[in-house]
């Protein structure tokens, strides 16, 4: 790709998570709540806002899951020890920034303070949604728009697909067995 990816990748994340949630929640298996949290911890790795997403899952999942943690705390630990497994690209950080340094990656990750200031993202504003009265209204909307369309078709170079999936996806929702989408 040519410019990040960290959004649509969230995305990405958040509807495979939503997917095995659904499927454990109709199984039970074990194995689905087990990548489930290997995926949210690879999730947060790349956005963190993910945590408001998966929290309420998570909370689902050990609802459900609760008689048999009771009976068998090993799941509470394979769980565990999955998410903690999701999140070992950190740890990729300081040893990729000790052996080569790369201009323009992660910062100064080699000290602990600089790992953590990464890991907190305080670059971007630890623990904000919002950047605050500072970041609204910088640009209009048309800006923003234009700007966005400027991107998807000079960069992205997608510009001949788009108008086909937006009429692919307005014909969809005209359907009149469109509505066969949400049933059962």
């Amino acid at each position: 790709a040519i410019t990040a990816e960290v959004f649509p990748l969230n995305t990405l994340f958040a509807s495979f998570i939503l997917w095995l949630t659904l499927k454990f929640s109709r199984t039970r298996s074990l194995t689905y709540a087990l990548i489930g949290a290997f995926t949210s911890g690879l999730a947060i790795c790349n956005q963190h806002t993910i945590v408001l997403y998966v929290l309420p899952l998570v909370l689902w999942v050990f609802f459900l899951l609760r008689r048999r943690i009771y009976h068998e705390p090993i799941i509470l630990f394979q769980l565990s020890l999955c998410f903690i497994m999701g999140i070992l690209p950190y740890a990729y950080l300081p040893i990729a920034a000790s052996l080569r340094e790369i201009p323009g990656s992660w910062g100064n990750v080699k000290s602990i303070s600089g790992f953590i200031h990464h890991i907190m993202r305080k670059d971007y504003g630890t623990f904000q949604l919002f950047s605050g009265a500072s970041g609204r209204n910088v640009e209009g909307f048309w800006a923003r728009t234009s700007a966005y369309i400027a991107d998807i078709t000079k960069v992205q170079g997608v510009f001949y697909l788009l108008p086909w999936l937006s009429i692919l996806g307005v014909l969809t929702c005209i359907d009149v067995g469109a509505g066969s989408l949400f049933e059962g």
